[in-house]
C-alpha cells in the first residue's frame, strides 16, 4: 500500500518515494488503489462494507461516529475496472465476487492511519528523500527495518510469556490438586 500515492500535480523534482507497511495480528481488510476524482490521483480505498462488517457497526452509526472520514460512491463496474487495472493489485481472488459490468453502486472509505487504527493495525513508514545522502537514506532504513524487527520480537515475546503463563499457572493448579487429593485421602 501506498501511503500517499503520486497523482498528475505531482511534479518529478517534488517527488519521493514513501512506503507504508501495515501490521495487524488479523488478516488485512483488502485495499484498493481507486481513482475517484478528477481532480485528484489514485488514492487507497477499503469497501466501506467490510470496514462496517469488521467493526461490527451499521453505515449510519460509521458515518455519524466518523463524520471526518472520506467516504464516497462508485459504479461497481467502475471500481472493477480500476482495481483490475492497477499496478498495486495483485490478487485477482478478491474481486471474484463483483461483476465488470454492474449497475450496483458501491461505498468506499479513505484508507488512512486513524480507519487503520480502529481496524487494529499499527502502520510504519519508510521514507526515502531522494535529495539526503546516501549514508542517511540507509540509516533511516535501518531503523525502520531495526523497528520492524524489534516490533516481531516483542510480540514473539510477549507470547512466549503468555505461555509460559498458562504453563506455570497450569502446573500450580496440578500441585494444588495432587496436595488436595492427598490431603483428603489422609482423613
Amino acid at each position: 500500500m501506498l501511503a500517499d500515492p503520486p497523482g498528475p500535480e505531482e511534479d518529478d523534482e517534488d517527488r519521493r518515494e514513501l512506503f507504508e507497511f501495515e501490521f495487524s495480528n488479523q488478516p488485512l481488510l483488502p485495499c484498493y488503489n481507486i481513482q475517484v476524482s478528477l481532480s485528484q490521483g489514485s488514492r487507497n480505498w477499503l469497501l466501506l462494507s467490510d470496514v462496517l462488517r469488521k467493526l461490527r457497526m451499521s453505515a449510519r452509526s460509521f458515518r455519524s461516529s466518523f463524520p471526518h472520514m472520506k467516504v464516497v460512491t462508485m459504479a461497481e463496474a467502475e471500481f472493477y475496472r480500476q482495481a483490475s487495472l492497477s499496478q498495486l493489485f495483485s490478487c485477482p481472488d478478491e474481486l471474484e465476487g463483483f461483476q465488470p459490468d454492474s449497475k450496483e453502486l458501491l461505498d468506499l472509505v479513505e484508507g488512512s492511519a486513524e480507519l487503520a487504527a480502529l481496524l487494529g493495525s499499527t502502520l510504519e513508514c519508510l521514507d526515502d528523500r531522494w535529495d539526503e545522502p546516501l549514508e542517511a537514506n540507509v540509516n533511516a532504513k535501518a531503523n525502520v527495518n531495526g523497528n520492524i524487527r524489534a516490533n516481531a520480537n516483542a510480540k514473539t515475546n510477549a507470547k512466549t510469556k503468555v505461555n509460559a503463563n498458562f504453563k506455570a499457572k497450569a502446573n500450580a493448579n496440578r500441585r494444588l490438586l495432587s496436595l488436595t487429593l492427598n490431603f483428603d485421602s489422609d482423613f
